[in-house]
Parts: structure tokens; sequence; C-alpha cells
């Protein structure tokens, strides 16, 4: 995560004083899935939060490296050597999701913890929506 801006912290004997920031967040979504990125593209954030959602058809190491939100989809390339590459390539407080056809979810061996998260494919707009804004509020809460 990106944060500027200046951090003020409630204090108990400071009232009235609240906790102002501004948390810019990069998403990278990896593949081609156009209802998950119109969802990280529209989905409402939270107060103080702004993003930006690159995209493109390969991992590119200079997005991968910059992205707070990495969603790769694992159905059209080849997943062992992908994970791989995008554990190597994200900045180590980078969340990755993968997307996966359930029949091709990774075996436990390439699974480490570098991976937040596995979605199944297809998925609804409705679902990819309520995920992603559950990745929200993780994040506000590691932010805060």
């Amino acid at each position: 995560m990106f944060i500027t801006g200046p951090l003020v912290f409630t204090c108990p004997d400071t009232l009235g004083e609240k906790l102002m920031y501004h948390c810019h967040l990069r998403f990278y979504l990896i593949g081609n899935c156009p209802d998950i990125l119109t969802v990280l593209q529209e989905t409402a954030l939270p107060e103080h939060f702004s993003r930006t959602v690159t995209q493109s058809s390969e991992p590119k190491a200079e997005l991968l490296a910059a992205a707070d939100l990495i969603l790769a989809d694992l159905t059209a390339i080849d997943g062992q050597k992908t994970i791989s590459a995008l554990t190597v390539g994200k900045k180590k407080d980078a969340d990755l999701i993968l997307l996966t056809d359930r029949a091709q979810t990774p075996s436990s061996e390439i699974l480490t913890e570098d991976i937040f998260d596995i979605w199944p494919l297809p998925m609804t707009a409705e679902e990819a929506c309520f995920r992603f804004q559950k990745w929200l509020r993780t994040c506000k809460m590691k932010t805060e």
C-alpha cells in the first residue's frame, strides 16, 4: 500500500482529533476477466482511498512490482510457472489472488503463504464484488 499525506492518530487526551490519511491502492489484473476488471474499477472504495487499475494478458515485471493487489487468471496460462514468477516478482506486502477453474486449482506443494486467496472461475460479477469488498475491508483494517 502506498500511503500519502499526514497520519494523525486519535489519542485519548486529544478529543475530536481523527485519523486522517490517504491510501492509494494499485490493482493489477493479469488475464482476461472483464467482470473482475469492472469490479476493480467501479466498486466504491473506503473514504481516503483511491486506486489505479492496470491489466495485461501476461505478467509484466514493472506492474507486478508496483501492485498492492494482484489478481492472476491462471485459466489460460501455465499455472505453476506463473505462480513462481508472481511470488518472486511481487513486493513483499502485496496480496496475490489466483483466479482458477475449480478443476485447475494448484497443487498444495506450490501454494505458499505468498498467496492471499484463490477465487474460482467462472464467477458472477456479484460474487467478485463481494470478494473484493471483503478484501477491501481487510486492507482498510491493516491500514488503520
